[in-house]
């Protein structure tokens, strides 16, 4: 787990979005495991974060099931159904 600045930005525009302090750098939301992209979470504090290795698709959420939910709406129609770049 590496610190992420992209991380960081996520969790603190999220905590300012429910109109709370983000306690900084040293919080573990400011952290991801090694090659991961933060997501935001459109209901809640904690980023997700996503991958992708060998043409998988790897999505770790959060467990509150609000959360997730909303995630899973929010960024799986993007993954799902990506954009045609010969358009």
């Amino acid at each position: 787990i590496l610190y992420s600045p992209e991380s960081e930005k996520v969790a603190a525009e999220n905590y300012q979005r429910m109109g709370r302090p983000y306690p900084g750098r040293e919080h573990i939301y400011s952290y991801l495991p090694e090659g991961f992209i933060p997501l935001t979470n459109p209901n809640g504090f904690a980023p997700g974060f996503i991958t992708e290795d060998q043409g998988k698709v790897f999505f770790c959420g959060p467990g509150v099931p609000r959360e997730l939910r909303s995630m899973v709406a929010h960024h799986f129609p993007i993954l799902i159904f990506p954009r045609n770049e010969s358009k």
